[in-house]
């Protein structure tokens, strides 16, 4: 593989950070595919084939949900990958809020995160997310949190990739 530099990097316009919605679909070993657009869209998910998964909303409340990737790179070994994480807030803890939480632990998952500026991000492009902790409980303070506290692992070997708005649309169940 070659690794060739193309581009630099300009200064965009300040933005902000945040979640505002994270989408939790089933992995299903690889058969869902992706088609990869070019020139305008270059490098993104233009859109999803194969198996039909769903993607189930989780809304954030602002300053709640976050994604965060950290590149791991070893010269010694020769390998480069990067570690994804996804961290949702689930609030007002019931059955059913219960069962939901239990049965993402004991899943394996693909993700597409909405962030506040209105991008798509995929976690679990190639590897499934598996929930690596979840904290909650109902809270002792008027102020606490009354709920769950969700992180999402995962492992790749590519950057985050970003989803169009139309291919997220198609796989996302509202």
């Amino acid at each position: 593989m070659s690794c060739i530099l193309t581009a630099g990097f300009l200064l965009p316009c300040k933005g902000i950070a945040g979640v505002q919605e994270v989408y939790i679909g089933t992995w299903n070993d690889g058969s869902l595919t992706y088609t990869i657009g070019t020139a305008s869209e270059l490098n993104q998910i233009t859109a999803f084939t194969g198996a039909t998964v769903s993607f189930y909303r989780f809304q954030q409340t602002i300053e709640t949900g976050s994604l965060t990737e950290t590149g791991n790179f070893n010269e010694q070994n020769g390998t480069a990958y990067y570690d994804q994480v996804v961290e949702i807030t689930v609030q007002n803890t019931n059955q059913t809020l219960a069962d939901t939480v239990n049965n993402l632990g004991r899943g394996r998952w693909r993700i597409i995160v909405l962030d506040v500026n209105g991008n798509y991000f995929l976690v679990g492009k190639q590897n499934p997310v598996n929930v690596s902790a979840i904290a909650g409980g109902l809270g002792k303070a008027y102020g606490d949190l009354n709920g769950f506290t969700i992180t999402f692992t995962g492992k790749e070997y590519d950057v985050l990739t970003q989803v169009t708005s139309a291919a997220a649309a198609g796989v996302i169940t509202i």
